[in-house]
């Protein structure tokens, strides 16, 4: 397939263009990756009294990259109940892996979950696929998105206004204290977009 430019390419980084990732596999939204079982974002990481620690797999193309990939873990860590450690030898973890992109499956999948993180991004896009990983959908998709949201379809980018459709079917991740979908940004915040 070669080099493809749409009007407006300048936009996308490279990180987020779903035509820069090197496997074959299904994505949605750019940068979410799709699991045959679609059901899979209703499992989310196990917890033990009120607090998930995630086992992590950095592989060997990107230990030059661990100050990185631990800062995006303290990002998150240090704002929420959710811990990272080192994988011993455990069942179930994420599994850091080098591409052309970045992209991460929605929610606990099982097994070896394969995260992808490429040389073009950085400390925020791997946080932002990490939050996938734990089961969070971008917050332009929620349910409820059009109370707190004003999509301004005009500015998107044709061909691509189905990344901004609602999701009815989404989970949320609560850290021991009740129920619901997690809001990254104050409900009282009107934003446009």
């Amino acid at each position: 397939m070669g080099t493809r430019h749409r009007q407006n390419d300048w936009l996308k980084t490279p990180e987020t263009r779903e035509e820069d990732l090197q496997f074959d596999l299904a994505i949605m939204e750019g940068d979410i990756l799709v699991s045959e079982d679609r059901l899979a974002v209703k499992s989310l990481w196990p917890e033990k009294d009120g607090v998930a620690s995630i086992p992590y797999k950095i592989n060997d193309y990107l230990v030059d990259r661990k100050v990185t990939i631990l800062a995006a873990f303290k990002m998150i860590s240090d704002q929420t109940c959710i811990l990272f450690h080192e994988y011993t030898n455990e069942i179930n973890y994420i599994n850091i892996i080098s591409g052309t992109g970045c992209a991460s499956y929605v929610g606990f999948q099982g097994g070896a979950q394969s995260l992808y993180f490429g040389r073009a991004c950085n400390v925020g896009n791997l946080c932002h696929e990490l939050m996938h990983a734990l089961g969070l959908h971008h917050e332009h998709t929620r349910p409820d998105r059009d109370q707190y949201v004003t999509i301004q379809w005009d500015n998107v980018v044709p061909g691509y206004s189905h990344q901004h459709n609602i999701l009815n079917h989404l989970t949320g991740i609560t850290c021991g204290s009740g129920a619901g979908l997690v809001n990254l940004s104050p409900e009282e915040l009107q934003c446009r977009i």
